[in-house]
C-alpha cells in the first residue's frame, strides 16, 4: 500500500517522515540539507499537538501480571479509567482510591516465631496477647487454669485453655485442654501471619492490638487511623485501584469481600474471583513502540507551523518574531479543533423546538 492510501481509525494520515520532506520540498529546500533537524522539531510538536490539542484516547484490553496487578502500555501518556467486563459484555469502570497503600513493608521486629524473626509479618502482634492464670482450688488446693492465644500454620487464631479438674471416682487431677477457633487470618507458605490490613483489622478487632503499639505504629496502622476516614468513598461494587508507589507504570487493583456470583459466568473474570483481563483506558501520546509515526493529513497545516515556530524560537538572532510564528501555530491548532469537534447544522436547527429548561 502506498502512502496516499494509508488509513488509520477511519482517517487519512502520512508517515512524519513523508510530512518532513514535504514541508522541505514546499520551502523549495530540494536538497532536504536541513532534514534531520527539521525532523528533530517535527517529533516534539507533533508531541505538543498531541498534549494540547488531540486528546487522542485510546482503550486498549491488558492482561493482569498476578491477577491483582498490571502494567500500564508504554505509549500511555495519561491513565483515564480502568474498567472491567461482565459475562454480559458490559464495562463497569474501577474507583481510584489513592488512600489504598501500595507501598512494601519492610518491617523486622522481636517475635517469639523462629519461622520469620518478624520480619515483614505480623506474628509479633500475638506476643502482646498475655496469658491470663485463674486460681481454681480443687480439695483445698490451688491449682492454675491457663488461658493463652496461638495461631496454627493454616491461620487459625485458636484461644488454648488448660484446666485443672478431679478424676472421677479418684483423688488425682489432670488437666483437660480445650481449643477454640476465635477467627482466621491469610498466612504464607511458612504458615506465619502476612502483614495485609485484613489481618491487622482482625488482630485489632478481636484484641485490640495495634491501638497503642509502636510494633503497629511502624507498620502505619497506628491508633487504626487506616481505617478511620473522615469522608469515606463510595462503595465500588466491582472495585478499586491505585499506582504503585514505587513504580506509577504499575496498578493494583483491590476488590471488596463481598462479589456478585455472576463474575465467574465468563467475560474478563477468570474462576477463584481473579481477574484475567482488564480494559485500559488512556491518552496517548502519539507514539506506538516500534512502529512509524503517523499523522493525520488535517494535522499536517499545524505541525508545519509548529517547525516554523520551533525554528525561530530556537534561533537567537529573530529575537521576538518568535511570538508571530506562535500566534499562528495556535490559530493552526484552533482551526484543528474545529475540524475535530464540528458543529453539525441539524443540532442548530433542533434546538429552535427543544423545551427551555431554566
Amino acid at each position: 500500500m502506498s502512502d496516499q492510501n494509508l488509513r488509520q481509525f477511519g482517517e487519512a494520515v502520512i508517515p512524519l517522515g513523508k510530512a518532513v520532506r514535504s514541508f522541505s520540498l514546499e520551502q523549495g529546500n530540494l536538497k532536504e540539507v536541513m532534514f534531520l533537524k527539521n525532523l528533530q522539531h517535527a517529533i516534539w510538536v507533533y508531541k505538543d499537538i498531541f498534549r494540547t490539542t488531540m486528546w487522542a484516547i485510546k482503550t486498549v484490553a491488558v492482561e493482569c501480571l498476578d491477577h491483582h496487578t498490571l502494567r500500564l502500555p508504554r505509549d500511555c501518556e495519561r491513565l483515564v479509567n480502568i474498567s472491567v467486563v461482565d459475562h454480559r459484555g458490559k464495562q463497569h469502570p474501577l474507583t481510584c482510591d489513592p488512600d489504598l497503600n501500595t507501598a512494601k513493608f519492610n518491617c523486622n521486629h522481636k517475635c517469639s516465631c523462629k519461622k520469620c524473626n518478624g520480619q515483614n509479618t505480623l506474628c509479633a502482634m500475638l506476643d502482646d496477647v498475655t496469658t491470663t492464670y485463674t486460681p481454681v482450688v480443687i480439695q483445698g488446693v490451688t491449682y492454675q487454669q491457663t488461658t493463652s492465644i496461638r495461631a496454627d500454620s493454616a491461620g487459625n487464631i485458636q484461644q488454648w485453655t488448660n484446666t485443672p479438674v478431679l478424676q472421677a471416682g479418684t483423688t488425682s487431677v489432670q488437666y483437660i485442654q480445650e481449643t477454640t477457633t476465635i477467627c482466621n487470618v491469610e498466612v504464607d507458605d511458612k504458615g506465619c501471619i502476612m502483614a495485609t490490613a485484613p489481618n491487622m483489622e482482625a488482630l485489632m478487632g478481636y484484641f485490640g492490638l495495634g491501638l497503642y503499639d509502636p510494633v503497629c505504629e511502624s507498620y502505619g496502622w497506628l491508633d487504626n487511623s487506616a481505617y478511620r476516614e473522615l469522608i469515606p468513598a463510595n462503595y465500588n461494587f466491582w472495585g478499586y485501584y491505585n499506582r504503585n508507589a514505587a513504580d506509577p507504570d504499575i496498578i493494583h487493583i483491590f476488590r471488596n469481600d463481598y462479589k456478585p456470583h455472576h463474575h465467574q459466568e465468563g467475560g474478563f473474570w477468570e474462576k477463584e474471583e481473579r481477574i484475567g483481563t482488564v480494559l485500559v483506558t488512556y491518552q496517548t501520546n502519539g507514539e506506538t513502540p516500534g512502529e512509524e509515526v503517523l499523522v493525520p493529513e488535517y494535522a499536517y497545516d499545524c505541525l508545519i507551523s509548529g517547525i516554523i515556530y520551533r525554528q525561530h524560537k530556537l534561533n537567537p538572532r529573530d529575537g521576538d518574531r518568535g511570538n508571530e510564528f506562535y500566534r499562528m501555530y495556535r490559530a493552526e491548532k484552533m482551526a484543528m479543533m474545529r475540524h475535530q469537534n464540528p458543529v453539525r447544522m441539524d443540532d442548530l436547527e433542533k434546538l429552535q423546538t427543544r423545551l427551555r429548561r431554566w
